[in-house]
């Protein structure tokens, strides 16, 4: 009976922590950035999925930027990694 009472706990654990994480990146929908804030019960940032598989495009800004302003590093294309590719892949499948 332990071993199924620990395997129990664990997945609600895990189900807790997933909803938790869930909830922190809906509630940070208007920030630009992929990434939550830190969020203190899990210990660590949450990655927003959707933001990060589909970065708004340059044409979805309301007003452009002057040619004074330099843009956020966030805002820049960076070329992807081969670490950031194969995450991209398999976060869309």
């Amino acid at each position: 009976m332990f071993l199924e009472a620990m395997l129990l706990h664990l997945i609600d654990n895990m189900d807790s922590k997933m909803e938790t994480m869930r909830a922190h990146a809906e509630k940070d929908r208007l920030s630009p950035s992929v990434w939550t804030p830190w969020n203190s019960p899990l210990e660590r940032i949450v990655l927003k999925k959707a933001d990060y598989l589909n970065p708004p495009t340059t044409a979805d800004s309301p007003t452009p930027a002057p040619a004074s302003v330099a843009p956020a590093k966030e805002a820049q294309q960076m070329p992807l990694s081969s670490f950031a590719e194969k995450l991209q892949e398999t976060l869309k499948k």
